[in-house]
């Protein structure tokens, strides 16, 4: 299992997050602007899906965030999304064959969500560092 609250040194990896735009800093900074504006309420709906233990929503939600942290180079979050997007399919999967979402089990997702959403805190403060002028 992996550490709670692993540290991240470099919650966002600005190499990951220019390529994206082709270096274009307005158009990053637009791009970032838009997911420090967003990213609470889908964080906030991804926390929900797994309160509820709904395995559809859960791998809709993490896929989601995955892609977009993917692109702006929060890396680390995106590889705990893609983590609770594969046992989100796999419990959807296994409710499906049984007929039933009684046995789905997303207790592994909800361990790593808190990884998650440590990780999502600070690159959300690293953002907001780089959106006020400051250095990456």
């Amino acid at each position: 299992p992996e550490p709670r609250h692993a540290k991240v040194e470099n919650p966002v990896e600005w190499e990951i997050a220019f390529d994206t735009v082709g270096g274009d800093q307005q158009l990053l900074g637009d791009l970032l602007r838009v997911f420090v504006k967003d990213q609470g309420s889908l964080v906030d709906a991804l926390s929900r899906a797994l309160t509820a233990n709904d395995s559809k929503e859960v791998r809709l939600g993490a896929h989601s965030l995955r892609s977009a942290l993917g692109h702006l180079g929060v890396s680390e979050a995106a590889r705990l999304a893609g983590k609770m997007e594969d046992i989100a399919t796999k419990e959807t999967e296994r409710a499906e064959a049984s007929g039933s979402q009684a046995n789905v089990d997303l207790s592994e997702a909800r361990r790593l969500f808190g990884d998650f959403k440590n990780v999502i805190d600070l690159a959300v403060i690293e953002i907001k560092k780089f959106l006020a002028g400051g250095t990456r």
